[in-house]
């Protein structure tokens, strides 16, 4: 018989996520100004803001006992997983960072986000993207995903400082 939770494999018991994505981006007046494209200066954005967000003591994997990330980019109610490249420039990160189709939350433990292939324990983010970006300063919303009930939603400030973008802040709007 398997453990409570668990397929007759040993392997969790998954569902997978319809979790919502945040909205809305806001991006203020200004220019594009020495910055290369705007679809590149969004997957910098996004970049900016994962790693802000994983380094933080409150949303980070660390405070919430994850041993994988999972990261998605897209519109609401949509979860895309970012491109390689993306992904790429995470490569090194501990714990490991993974497309958000590499997670999917396990009954059996409380509808706990989990990395499919391992098991362990994970966080999710999810980031508007692409962020509309016209301007020096920019807006985007950003949630982590932990178990049911157990997520946030934050808005973070990201500035473009000497040809590079750099997030000021992020707050939080919400909690469940």
């Amino acid at each position: 018989m398997s453990a409570p939770g668990r397929s007759g494999r040993g392997r969790p018991r998954l569902r997978t996520t319809t979790w919502l994505a945040l909205t809305g981006v806001v991006a203020c007046s200004g220019g594009l100004d020495g910055i290369g494209s705007p679809a590149r200066a969004a997957n910098r954005i996004s970049e900016r803001v994962l790693a802000h967000m994983m380094a933080d003591d409150a949303s980070g994997p660390a405070a919430a006992g994850a041993e994988a990330v999972c990261v998605a980019l897209g519109p609401i109610r949509q979860r895309v997983d970012p491109d390689p490249l993306f992904l790429g420039r995470f490569k090194e990160a501990e714990p490991p960072v993974h497309a958000w189709s590499e997670c999917a939350l396990d009954v059996g433990r409380g509808d706990r986000l989990v990395h499919v292939l391992t098991g362990d324990p994970a966080i999710g983010y999810t980031i508007e993207w692409p962020p509309t970006v016209t301007a020096r300063r920019v807006f985007i919303d950003v949630a982590y995903y932990i178990a049911a009930l157990d997520a946030a939603g934050y808005v973070c400030e990201v500035v473009l400082d000497d040809h590079d973008w750099r997030v000021e802040s992020c707050k939080r709007t919400w909690i469940a």
